[in-house]
């Protein structure tokens, strides 16, 4: 599995920043896809027209690794002025995880991996933003900023399958582009705790997906009767949440 954040930020001198970060500091323009997961190989800063600037990781594949070295990183950060402002949803926290682990060489088990990402992530996409958040606190305005996620796009992305492989938008909390998936955490963190959730939750919900273990009759049967969205999980989704991914909150 190979994943990657980008985390964005206010404050902070980004040339400063690339100095003991010993990372480049390149622009954003209309020519360049950053969101393209190649460009990850390169770790760099790039300064966000709307929030400030935007740390771009490597491309990982061990996840204290990647926990060690933001750890790291969070600190000078700090140090140097980086901040999230309270009364801000322009920056946000976000996890790309490499399609390629969804693919198979047979086209169904593919479609399939895909179907049981979606579902889950319709299914409770609620309870995600409590559980990808360090100790179950709900963020800043998770809802209010996040476009739900519709259930006749799903449909309609897994009937098109594979002739449609991007799925969502910006305004979603996830989508599918042509290289990753991505968890966009709406809300932005400099608090190690909360960003090492949110990496983990993204990480173990990836191995579930495609695991013996993941329970796709109870995962289509939440998907189907999702009866409602609200910012107080249902007790017992999320217990299934919590148990699933064994992620202790």
């Amino acid at each position: 599995m190979t994943f990657g954040y980008e985390l964005e930020f206010c404050g902070a001198s980004l040339y400063e920043l690339s100095e003991l970060l010993r990372v480049n500091v390149k622009a954003k323009t209309s020519k360049i896809n950053y969101q393209d997961f190649n460009l990850m190989k390169e770790e760099r800063i790039t300064n966000e027209k709307l929030v400030g600037g935007e740390l771009i990781s490597p491309i990982y594949t061990d996840l204290q690794l990647c926990l060690k070295e933001l750890k790291e990183k969070l600190i000078l950060l700090k140090e140097n002025g980086a901040y999230i402002p309270e009364d801000s949803f322009m920056t946000g926290f976000h996890v790309h995880i490499g399609k390629d682990v969804l693919d198979s060489k047979v086209q169904y088990e593919t479609r399939q991996n895909y179907e049981k990402l979606l579902k889950f992530l319709y299914a409770f996409e609620s309870e995600i933003y409590v559980l990808a958040s360090y100790g179950g606190n709900i963020r800043r305005n998770f809802w209010d900023n996040a476009r739900p996620l519709d259930f006749n796009d799903i449909i309609n992305f897994l009937c098109n399958f594979p002739y449609s492989n991007v799925f969502g938008s910006k305004k979603n909390a996830f989508r599918i582009d042509r290289e990753t998936y991505e968890l966009r955490y709406f809300n932005s963190s400099l608090d190690e705790k909360d960003l090492e959730s949110s990496l983990m939750f993204a990480t173990q919900l990836n191995k579930y997906v495609i695991s013996d273990d993941f329970d796709y009759d109870k995962v289509d049967y939440y998907f189907r009767n999702r009866d409602y969205i609200g910012r107080n999980p249902k007790l017992e989704r999320r217990l299934f949440m919590n148990e699933t991914l064994k992620l202790n909150v």
